[in-house]
């Protein structure tokens, strides 16, 4: 299982997306964009329905992916084999786990 697709890296500056980006809300601390280009629209093989990224003084610092919940399983599947391959570590705090029902 490669994740190297990925093009979202923290730490990456605002400009690298500012026309694929659409905002979302603003806070006194960060920027919220919905990721609008459709060259992603899926993560290890699950559909996502939004991606949204955060920046902080136009560094990118969160990435969030919202998938219908039906895929929370597989896509936990997903990750919990990511988790043991040593890819990523829980104690990092890179994942976190929220879903709500998706209305769409």
């Amino acid at each position: 299982m490669n994740i190297n697709f990925i093009p979202f890296k923290l730490g990456m500056q605002y400009e690298n997306w500012e026309f694929d980006l659409e905002p979302d809300f603003e806070t006194t601390e960060f920027d919220r964009y919905l990721y609008i280009k459709k060259d992603m629209n899926t993560l290890l093989s699950i559909p996502v329905e939004r991606i949204y990224l955060s920046f902080n003084a136009d560094i990118l610092f969160m990435v969030e992916y919202e998938f219908r919940r039906k895929y929370f399983e597989p896509l936990k599947s997903q990750l919990e084999i990511i988790l043991e391959k040593g890819i990523f570590r829980d104690s990092d705090k890179c994942l976190e786990w929220r879903y709500d029902d998706l209305t769409l």
